[in-house]
């Protein structure tokens, strides 16, 4: 799910999200690919994916 799709169904604004997933206690390999499902998830929302 996106940041606002998950801001909304848990009442956490998006920053707090990011932060969270960006912060030192994720590691490098995890962010990576939670911006690469980010950005899957995106593209696939707007129609772009296969």
């Amino acid at each position: 799910m996106t940041y606002e799709e998950a801001s909304k169904k848990y009442g956490i604004p998006k920053s707090t999200i990011y932060d969270m997933v960006h912060s030192d206690y994720v590691s490098n390999d995890d962010k990576f690919m939670l911006d690469v499902l980010g950005i899957s998830n995106n593209i696939n929302k707007n129609g772009m994916g296969r």
